[in-house]
């Protein structure tokens, strides 16, 4: 009985180890290529994976990348995982120098659910890359072949030509117009004529009359002009500041100045009263907002247009014994 049970242990064991070694031949890497034979500069395919008959046993798998710097990866595919390749990917490359290259195994680490890990290596392989049939690259570059001179037509001479009448075109206008300048006459001189300060009064106190502003109800707007025009016939006239001044302060000119502005009149004190009611008037039109009665308005201009007309200059007589003197 014992040994029964020992040939029963042993045939056990041998199968075991038979299964086992059996799983692990059944691991193989393998890398290949399209062609080992290419010419530079076109593309080949290197294809690498891993069969592994023992994918439930297997907890990871991790490749090594086999090309270099030498090599120009132009695509790379995905690790696809089918029913006994494990690990499988294809690598599209080109080589742009020619000779004889060797690419190296592709390494395989292989970690098992048991913690055991193995190695597996694909065999090296070897590509030939050539020159293209009928190309020399050894032999010296051609030399730089002598420029063809063409001869010229009205197209390569049409830009010169188009610019050269656009200048001269140019020069001409501006030489009409600098012409044209030259011969334009010159606008007369407008000299202007200086009327006497009373003059230039009068008129003024004409034009206020026809405007009507009293009439409008622009009260103030009319004793505003009434008032600067007697002011400023008055600074013209006599070099008052009349303009700058208060009623009170032109008053006091004016009276100081008696003999000078009211020279020959009778009673000059009457129109100064006359001169001193009508400022009043619209310095309170002007400032107070006072509204005169209408039945003042007419005499209040008819005041300033007789102050003009008695204060202005009088023409020397001159008898006919009397030499003229110019002044």
């Amino acid at each position: 009985m014992l040994k029964i049970l020992r040939g029963l242990f042993l045939i056990t064991t041998i199968c075991y180890t038979q299964g086992i070694l059996a799983q692990q031949n059944d691991i193989r890497a393998f890398a290949f290529l399209d062609s080992n034979i290419m010419l530079i500069g076109d593309r080949a395919t290197l294809h690498i994976g891993i069969e592994h008959g023992d994918k439930d046993n297997t907890e990871s798998i991790t490749p090594q990348m086999p090309l270099d710097s030498t090599f120009e990866i132009i695509k790379m595919g995905k690790w696809e995982d089918g029913k006994r390749r494990s690990a499988d990917r294809y690598i599209v490359f080109t080589v742009w120098d020619t000779g004889l290259y060797r690419i190296p195994s592709v390494e395989f680490l292989i970690r098992l659910s048991n913690g055991e890990q193995r190695l597996y290596k694909s065999p090296p392989l070897l590509l030939t890359v050539n020159n293209p049939k009928g190309v020399d690259f050894m032999a010296a570059p051609a030399g730089i072949k002598e420029i063809i001179q063409e001869d010229r037509t009205l197209e390569d001479i049409m830009p010169y030509l188009i610019a050269l009448t656009l200048l001269l075109g140019l020069g001409f206008a501006v030489w009409f117009f600098y012409k044209k300048w030259k011969e334009k006459p010159l606008a007369p001189l407008v000299q202007k004529t200086i009327h006497p300060p009373y003059v230039t009064a009068e008129r003024l106190l004409k034009e206020l009359k026809i405007k009507q502003l009293w009439q409008q109800g622009r009260v103030k707007e009319y004793y505003s002009e009434l008032s600067y025009i007697l002011r400023g016939y008055l600074e013209e006239a006599y070099k008052i500041p009349a303009l700058e001044s208060t009623t009170d302060e032109l008053m006091t000119l004016l009276k100081n100045k008696k003999e000078t502005v009211f020279q020959g009149i009778q009673k000059p004190d009457v129109l100064l009263e006359k001169m001193q009611n009508l400022l009043e008037t619209a310095d309170l039109a002007k400032f107070a907002k006072v509204i005169p009665a209408d039945t003042v308005h007419d005499t209040y201009w008819a005041d300033a247009f007789e102050v003009v007309d008695k204060t202005k200059p009088k023409p020397v007589e001159v008898s006919e014994n009397q030499p003229v003197t110019s002044p």
